[in-house]
């Protein structure tokens, strides 16, 4: 028993280096399996997919960030500032931020958390550059 649980440890781990040799082939000439290859993308494209996905979503949260923080200032230097929730602008950003969220939470569907969440991680550390 303990031989047959050592035996499939063993194929488990060549299989493992199988894998690995097959993804640090990127010198070689004409071996099709490499991590560029096509085969590799094809295994890959729907993780290429949701992370596209995610980019595009916290893309439109920080655009959406910058367009409430714009409307904000404006309302700041009026003589007699309005309600923000008033500010045609600043509905837009708000709209603009659930579109953006909506994307960021189906990117979660079609590719693993530790691909997506590091992007919006990115985009929060980001956000005090922006423009505005």
């Amino acid at each position: 028993m303990a031989t047959l649980a050592l035996a499939g440890r063993q194929d488990g781990a060549s299989a493992a280096l199988d894998e690995l040799s097959r993804n640090f082939t990127y010198g070689a000439l004409s071996s099709g399996n490499g991590s560029l290859s096509g085969a590799w993308y094809r295994r890959n494209q729907i993780h290429l997919f949701g992370v596209l996905l995610a980019i595009l979503g916290n893309l439109v949260i920080s655009i959406s960030l910058n367009i409430q923080k714009y409307s904000h200032l404006q309302s700041a230097h009026r003589e007699r500032p309005r309600p923000f929730f008033r500010s045609v602008l600043w509905w837009a950003g708000l709209v603009l931020m659930a579109l953006g969220e909506t994307g960021n939470f189906a990117a979660y569907g079609f590719a693993p958390i530790t691909l997506i969440a590091p992007l919006g991680c990115m985009s929060v550390t980001g956000e005090p550059f922006s423009m505005f």
